[in-house]
């Protein structure tokens, strides 16, 4: 089983829907935070670079389309996004935890993640 956390904005790559990363960048860089969340945000987004490899394979020509996903398995890098969903949700980004067991085709994958280029139907679940 593989989780993602969405907002409902659609990506303009991907076309699925945004993930909170991409989300918490956008809030952070339109400048409407309070000083403290800037500073936990900034903590976290310091900690899942340093603690969640950033897939090289993303960037490729070709995978425009592909998603990442957290294994359910993610211990740690799973329950820490919770604080940057609380964060995205005080300032109006509305976040849903949807689920997959049929993700695509997985074109990178390590402990805690996934990247996958989903199929043309998906089997999604909110939570």
């Amino acid at each position: 089983m593989f989780v993602r956390f969405v907002t409902a904005r659609q990506d303009e790559n991907s076309h699925a829907l945004e993930g909170v990363f991409q989300a918490a960048y956008k809030l952070r860089d339109a400048g409407k935070l309070a000083p403290f969340e800037e500073e936990l945000l900034a903590d976290l987004l310091k900690w899942y670079g340093t603690h969640l490899p950033s897939p090289a394979c993303l960037s490729e020509i070709g995978t425009e389309r592909a998603i990442s996903w957290f294994k359910a398995r993610a211990g740690k890098r799973l329950q820490k996004i919770w604080q940057i969903v609380t964060i995205l949700k005080e300032h109006g980004v509305h976040v849903d935890m949807i689920r997959t067991d049929r993700p695509g085709t997985i074109i990178y994958e390590d402990v805690w993640q996934i990247a996958a280029i989903p199929p043309k139907t998906k089997r999604l679940t909110k939570s």
